[in-house]
């Protein structure tokens, strides 16, 4: 039996019509996650300068939506369904995984290590991609229907307004936790203390950057993250690094000096370094 056989086919929406429309979700869902994941740190923890790439936040909002709009056209390729949700979804994660691999890049990072991971876990992360493609393929569909009537009408703009709030939702999961907070802070009270009264004010771990800080600019911009490996020689630090209640905080200082910070989240600094 075909697709025109069936009893409300004249409800199914045309192929061509699906793939547009489907695309513009699809971009506009991609945009709205990567804008509100981009700035959701800065908004709401306005107390702390924290590091803000304008040219590296575009690139990925750009990028977030081509994928989004990609992931949207191609999901609605064929007129069966699945077909189009196991192939968007594979494609998903493996641009979530080149993605990680261009960050681990940027931020010095083992590359290996992220593509020995993507062998391992390509088929789980394209079964967590299914609940996404799915919602893509039936909300165009929906929105096609002749009975949902026009975009601005009850029935199609909640449809709507569901999906950008979804993907506002899962923006704003990049948002620091608490313990992140506290340990930006502790490196924030510590530069300042150290540039206010000098190199010997700050705790034991900041005493080998104390110098450093004391002639460096009073203006800086920090930085949070939970990879251990980011953090010179972090092998070296056994006791340190092996420990799951560390942070890794960067400060950049606009004279050029850069420091980073093993923090316990306890927020006892426990040693820190320069980086040339």
């Amino acid at each position: 039996m075909s697709m025109n056989d069936l009893p409300n086919s004249k409800l199914i929406p045309k192929i061509p019509g699906r793939r547009i429309l489907g695309l513009w979700i699809g971009a506009l869902m991609g945009f709205l996650y990567t804008w509100v994941a981009a700035t959701i740190n800065p908004i709401v923890i306005r107390d702390l300068p924290l590091v803000s790439n304008l040219s590296v936040a575009i690139e990925h909002i750009i990028l977030a939506t081509l994928a989004g709009a990609l992931m949207g056209f191609i999901v609605n390729w064929t007129m069966d369904s699945l077909p189009g949700i196991l192939v968007t979804s594979l494609l998903g994660a493996v641009a979530f995984f080149a993605t990680t691999l261009m960050n681990a890049n940027q931020a010095g990072g083992t590359s290996a290590a992220v593509i020995v991971l993507f062998g391992y876990t390509i088929l789980p992360m394209s079964v967590l991609f299914l609940p996404l493609t799915t919602l893509l393929r039936w909300a165009t569909g929906y929105l096609l229907r002749p009975d949902a009537g026009p975009w601005w009408h009850w029935r199609s703009l909640r449809v709507i307004l569901g999906l950008f709030a979804l993907a506002i939702a899962v923006g704003v999961l990049p948002l620091y936790s608490k313990e992140a907070r506290q340990s930006l802070h502790t490196m924030n009270d510590t530069i300042t203390l150290v540039q206010t009264s000098g190199p010997g004010s700050g705790p034991y771990g900041f005493r080998s950057v104390a110098d450093v800080v004391s002639r460096a600019s009073r203006t800086w911009s920090l930085e949070w993250t939970d990879d251990l490996h980011r953090f010179p020689n972090a092998s070296t630090g056994e006791d340190s690094t092996s420990t799951v209640s560390t942070d890794v905080v960067f400060a950049y200082f606009d004279s050029g000096e850069t420091i980073t910070c093993l923090i316990q989240k306890n927020t006892l600094i426990f040693i820190c370094s320069q980086l040339r």
